[in-house]
């Protein structure tokens, strides 16, 4: 039996099948719970997240922040009714007005505007406009950091589902070699320190199987979080096996200028300079032409004093002001160097962002370097074990090899099983790191 068991191992292991086969969407309609593939997982996430959620409502407040700053140029008009009452004493027969009346109304409708201003108002327009562009980035940042942050989630729920596949089928050869030994032990064939080495590692491997467990349900628990599920939810582990590796750590630098971190910054920086250049402006001269048109009935309710109604008239007002303080003690030149140096923080503070991004950027090349390094000598290492495994194992059928040396190989394949999958995940993890920075996160992502 034991010879039989290791060998359908053998077959297993050296096959490379996947560990955690995908169900069919057939499979997925028919379980009682149906479980979320990486697709559906993305847009789960999208519909849950609050934080996204957030974000949508700035961007609608900013879409109507600027109309609300560009229509500030144009007119308003504007509709007013007065009515009043009017009598100098508390006797009825004596009061104010023509004529004894003392009711009196009025119904107005005027236009105002605003023909210039020195700029001002065009410049917090154009800053609303910038406004409103960083914000879109922003739900597009944030929309793009969502998804990778649960593509990150679900690789590790993956790469725990597929170690603990793993883990069962080491643990399972182990037991069976372990009854094996066992009863060749009780009939004297096997020795004392076999038996004991064997007992030692199947109590390990169990101990290793109750933490993979314990593993993968923290890694779905993080899952659920990221996406914002709190309800029963299951997953379709990736296949990292069957995932394409062709170009997920680029070789080439990667530009910051398609980060959104970088164009943000740019469209922040000419926010700053707007608002210091309104500010500025203050120390020059202040010119305004400002018109006014009214249209307004008189006594529209009714008749007023000796049965007059009142005929309708029209004002019409241009107003030109020349404005410029002469002296103010310094106030408004300190007001400039204020917002001078707001100006100056703003820049700064987005320069520090660009910093980070090029420092993150270059850490990446870096770890992109040292996995394509690992990868190509892990997968020679792989090989190296499967043709050492393979070796063994014909060895121990043919009576040349003890099972020491054959569970040790057998070992030696699995803990290589381990970094392949552990490598394949991280580079997975990595090129959708490397997507966000680039912008492309949806084309990199529905490849899964």
């Amino acid at each position: 039996m034991a010879f039989k068991f290791v060998t359908v191992v053998a077959a297993l292991v050296v096959s490379g099948l996947p560990l955690v086969p995908l169900l069919s969407e057939a499979q997925v309609a028919a379980t009682p719970t149906a479980k979320l593939t990486f697709a559906e997982t993305l847009e789960r996430a999208l519909e849950k997240s609050l934080e996204f959620r957030s974000l949508k409502l700035n961007e609608q407040n900013a879409v109507m922040t600027e109309s609300s700053a560009w229509w500030a140029l144009a007119p308003s008009f504007d509709l007013s009714a007065s009515h009043t009452f009017l009598q100098s004493s508390l006797d009825s027969t004596r009061n104010t007005t023509a004529g004894g009346y003392p009711w009196s109304t009025q119904l107005g409708l005027s236009v105002t505007e605003n023909l210039y201003d020195n700029g001002d108002t065009w410049r917090l327009a154009k800053a609303a406009s910038l406004k409103r562009k960083s914000e879109a980035l922003n739900l597009e940042k944030g929309r793009a950091r969502l998804l990778v942050d649960v593509a990150k989630a679900y690789y590790d729920f993956s790469q725990a589902a597929v170690a603990l596949d793993l883990r069962q089928q080491q643990t399972e050869s182990i037991k069976v070699q372990h009854k094996s030994i066992q009863s060749r032990y009780r009939q004297g064939v096997q020795s004392n320190r076999d038996y004991l080495r064997i007992q030692a590692q199947m109590e390990n491997s169990e101990i290793s199987l109750l933490n993979q467990q314990i593993q993968l349900n923290s890694a779905k628990t993080a899952l659920k979080v990221a996406i914002g599920e709190f309800e029963e939810a299951d997953f379709i582990a990736v296949d990292p096996s069957k995932q394409s590796y062709s170009g997920i750590a680029p070789e080439g630098e990667i530009d910051p200028r398609n980060s959104y971190e970088f164009r943000i910054a740019d469209i922040l920086n000419e926010v700053a300079e707007l608002e210091y250049t309104t500010v500025a402006r203050t120390e020059l001269p202040r010119l305004s032409l400002k018109g006014n048109f009214d249209y307004i009935i008189p006594q529209y309710l009714g008749t007023g004093p000796d049965n007059r109604s009142g005929d309708p008239f029209w004002n019409l007002q241009a107003m030109v002001v020349l404005d410029y303080r002469l002296w103010d003690w310094g106030n408004r030149q300190r007001t400039v160097n204020i917002a001078e140096n707001k100006k100056q923080i703003e820049y700064n503070n987005q320069d520090k962002t660009k910093l980070k991004t090029l420092g993150t950027l270059a850490e990446m090349q870096f770890q992109a370097k040292l996995l394509r390094a690992s990868f190509a000598a892990n997968q020679r290492m792989l090989k190296a074990n499967r043709d050492a495994f393979q070796s063994m194992n014909t060895g121990y059928l043919e009576g040349k090899v003890t099972y020491l040396e054959l569970i040790t190989a057998l070992n030696d394949l699995y803990e290589s099983r381990s970094k392949d999958l552990t490598l394949r995940i991280n580079i997975l993890k990595l090129r959708a790191e490397i997507a966000y920075y680039q912008g492309n996160v949806d084309e990199v992502l529905k490849a899964n």
